[in-house]
């Protein structure tokens, strides 16, 4: 069951592409072997997600439905750690 009081709410997310712009200009970067994390910090007092699973990185939808869900929730888990940073998933190929 989900605890409320850490849900995943429309407050939590990015969604213009302008909140993407601002954050592909000049972001702190991490990056493994199957992901790249793009970060940067945000005035406001609460950390937002965005995600970028393209379809050429992964062909199939449910391989990158998957991915967007372990996200959220791994984020959704962590975002009171995260306070006052705005970060972009992107999955790398295979």
């Amino acid at each position: 069951m989900i605890d409320q009081g850490n849900r995943f709410k429309q407050h939590n997310r990015l969604l213009k592409a302008s909140e993407y712009q601002d954050i592909f200009k000049k972001p702190i970067r991490v990056v493994d072997q199957n992901f790249t994390i793009l970060a940067k910090a945000n005035q406001l007092n609460t950390a937002r997600l965005g995600l970028a699973i393209s379809k050429k990185n992964l062909k199939f939808a449910v391989d990158r439905n998957r991915i967007k869900r372990i996200a959220r929730e791994s984020f959704r888990i962590h975002m009171t750690d995260l306070s006052g940073i705005d970060l972009i998933v992107m999955a790398k190929r295979g």
